[in-house]
């Protein structure tokens, strides 16, 4: 096998036809499945290589690039920033008339965006995605990426440029796409790599003694834990959970926020997609869903393998609620339905599901202890 030399048209083209090399669930793990809506969108700073949509209304912006140069390898990211930020100033029939002027392919003309997901089951309606969209542009909530290869070899020197958008709510990754040719004219296969994408960074503390000699503190495990988290819930993805869930009351997301600070200091991690799961990893390497928050307001708590019923109903238990059973799976319920978030978020209810969460981990790390314990007494 062996690596197949793209040029960048042959990349874009390859990027509209095959929108699934690129690995976005790695990037926003909420996003739907990617929609090609253009190639060479119009903007007055030029234009946009690839555009892609979700039936959600987000909006990813690639600029794909081969890094033959240094003067490419130092412009590009400037330049994909510049494009996006002709994205943010446009309203939702400015984009939407740039986007149809774009190249879409072999397929017919689209007479407007929305009809690139009407037929999709799942779509919203089309004022509800026309609002969407109209709020990602307002808002600066885009993924940009640049795409290509020969990347790795530069990629901390790329994100320079993303200080001077640091306004903005856009999501930036690098990815590599690496092209294989398989022997005996068999076919291609397509190689994708996140390389880097926006994150925060636990910082140094800086000091100055009397001397005005300088000396640079780690941070302390709490400040690295609380910007750890600030990293899980600072995505595209989890703003718009945290949108969602303020729907159940305007001080609910602020208290979810307190409550994950509290489940953080067991190494409870949220993992944000279409829900908000809390997950614990085990020193066995087992990963427990200690339980999810839904965008619909509702909480499930499942005793669903590896996770024990004692668990559930304990937490029951403290709720003054009953564990509801059904085709083998059993879940929390309260006063016959789901727990809602504004509910569990309350104050004692909050704390006492802290509690649970901390009583199972301990009991599942002495447990583990005990079995090594035995194994080491053989």
């Amino acid at each position: 096998m062996s690596r197949f030399v793209l040029n960048e048209d042959l990349l874009q083209e390859l990027l509209f036809e095959h929108p699934e090399c690129i690995p976005i669930s790695d990037i926003e793990p909420g996003f739907s499945t990617l929609v090609s809506v253009c190639r060479e969108m119009p903007t007055p700073h030029g234009p946009i290589d690839n555009l892609f949509m979700t039936m959600d209304g987000d909006i990813v912006l690639v600029e794909a690039k081969l890094f033959r140069n240094p003067e490419a390898r130092r412009k590009v990211v400037a330049q994909a920033l510049d494009y996006a930020s002709c994205l943010f100033e446009m309203g939702y029939e400015q984009f939407q008339a740039a986007a149809l002027k774009g190249d879409g392919g072999k397929r017919s003309k689209a007479t407007s965006l929305y009809e690139l997901f009407r037929s999709d089951p799942e779509a919203l309606d089309e004022s509800r995605f026309i609002d969407a969209v109209s709020r990602n542009l307002r808002r600066g909530r885009i993924v940009i990426l640049v795409v290509g290869d020969g990347i790795r070899e530069e990629a901390e020197r790329l994100t320079e440029a993303l200080q001077s958008h640091a306004g903005f709510h856009f999501t930036f990754a690098l990815v590599e796409l690496a092209l294989f040719e398989l022997p005996d004219g068999l076919g291609r296969v397509i190689v994708p790599s996140t390389l880097a994408k926006t994150t925060m960074i636990p910082r140094g503390i800086v000091e100055l003694d009397d001397q005005h000699r300088m000396r640079v503190r780690p941070p302390t495990e709490q400040v690295a834990r609380s910007l750890e988290l600030q990293v899980a819930t600072g995505t595209i993805t989890a703003e718009d959970f945290f949108a969602a869930i303020a729907a159940s009351g305007k001080d609910v997301p602020d208290r979810i926020r307190a409550f994950l600070k509290e489940v953080d200091e067991d190494g409870v991690k949220p993992d944000i997609r279409r829900a908000m799961s809390l997950k614990w990893e085990a020193p066995s390497g087992q990963t427990f869903n200690l339980g999810s928050l839904h965008r619909d307001g509702t909480v499930w708590v499942e005793a669903t393998h590896p996770l024990p019923t004692e668990y559930v109903q304990a937490l029951a238990n403290a709720w003054g609620g009953n564990v509801s059973s059904k085709n083998g799976k059993s879940w929390i319920m309260v006063d016959g339905h789901l727990p809602r978030i504004e509910w569990a978020m309350d104050g004692r209810r909050a704390k006492v599901w802290v509690e649970r969460i901390a009583d199972f981990i301990l009991a599942t790390q002495r447990a583990a202890e005990s079995e090594a314990s035995s194994e080491r007494s053989r």
